[in-house]
């Protein structure tokens, strides 16, 4: 890669591509989780202990990947817009109209 280009477009584009992937493996997420739900109650005694504390984990995993995408996903879509306005503001500055 021989340069980095970086417009408002290209960065409220990567915003909503990862808002789209975060909802897909949310949905994922979402479809395995109810599909654990039949392996728990076929355990009992230690093997649905041990199979708890997992699925606990693993959601307080997902709970924290979903605020950090999110986090990430607005990040990107403030960063376009004060790009975009910043953009803005050194036009004027330089005499440009519209």
């Amino acid at each position: 890669m021989d340069h980095l280009e970086v417009t408002p477009a290209r960065l409220q584009t990567a915003a909503t591509e990862i808002r789209h992937a975060a909802k897909a493996i949310d949905e994922l997420v979402a479809q395995l989780e109810q599909d654990a739900v039949g392996l728990r109650a076929q355990w009992t005694g230690e093997a649905h202990d041990a199979f708890d504390t997992a699925q606990a984990r693993f959601t307080e995993l997902m709970a924290s990947r979903t605020e950090l995408v999110g986090t990430i996903s607005a990040a990107l879509q403030n960063l376009a817009v004060g790009y975009s306005t910043l953009d803005l503001e050194a036009a004027r500055a330089l005499g440009a109209t519209a």
